[in-house]
């Protein structure tokens, strides 16, 4: 599935395109308005927008050529960007694109489940609750929206989480209670299910590769 992600940056800076996965193309800019010429030329299945602000040019999906499937992450300052493309780049291959995606409530409480990975009580209930919807019905949306169901879908972005405080060399405690987990062994064993490894031995991994010596030409 081909998807564009658009990040909508702070700056005068010409557009800069970057690939980042097979199907995946990364496209940084300043403003939404410009983008059309790329999704032209892609013909992508997906547009994923993502803003820093709390506004955006009025009609500015307009722009977009007719029929195009898109998602807005809006105001996600708080969020830290490398692992929200990180995110969406694991997952781009489970969107329908024959779904119009623009459910705006589970958009909104996809950002909420991002900003709230840390929460123990990061439920089900808890998320459609938030947003003032029954739990049944929540989890057909997301399931409609998504192409994977809310567990599948907060692990994956747990454990991705998990693997970036590891190679900050956090101790795996804190990266366990950071990651919404409050038993250690639950948490190791999700993590090593997940990407076949224990915590500490990723993180064992990864100090060893940052400190070996750089090679001399």
């Amino acid at each position: 599935m081909k998807t564009i992600i658009v990040v909508k940056e702070h700056s005068t800076m010409p557009p800069r395109v970057q690939q980042i996965g097979n199907e995946v193309l990364l496209l940084k800019e300043a403003a939404f308005e410009n983008i059309n010429s790329y999704v032209q030329e892609n013909k992508p299945d997906l547009v994923i927008f993502i803003n820093f602000d709390t506004t955006i040019p009025k009609d500015w999906d307009q722009r977009l050529p007719k029929n195009t499937n898109y998602i807005l992450f809006q105001n996600i300052n708080n969020l830290e960007l490398p692992q929200i493309i990180l995110y969406l780049t694991s997952i781009t291959n489970s969107f329908s694109s024959t779904i119009l995606l623009r459910d705006t409530l589970i958009s909104d409480s996809i950002t909420y489940i991002l900003k709230n990975l840390n929460n123990p009580n990061l439920t089900i209930d808890h998320v459609s609750s938030e947003f003032s919807l029954a739990p049944r019905m929540y989890s057909k949306r997301f399931k409609e929206y998504t192409s994977i169901y809310f567990k599948e879908f907060l692990i994956k972005a747990r454990m991705i989480q998990a693997k970036k405080l590891l190679i900050q060399n956090l101790p795996v405690t804190t990266v366990c209670l950071d990651t919404g987990y409050e038993d250690l062994t639950h948490f190791s064993r999700m993590f090593k299910k997940t990407y076949g490894i224990t915590p500490s031995k990723y993180k064992k991994s990864k100090k060893q590769t940052t400190t070996l010596p750089k090679a001399e030409y």
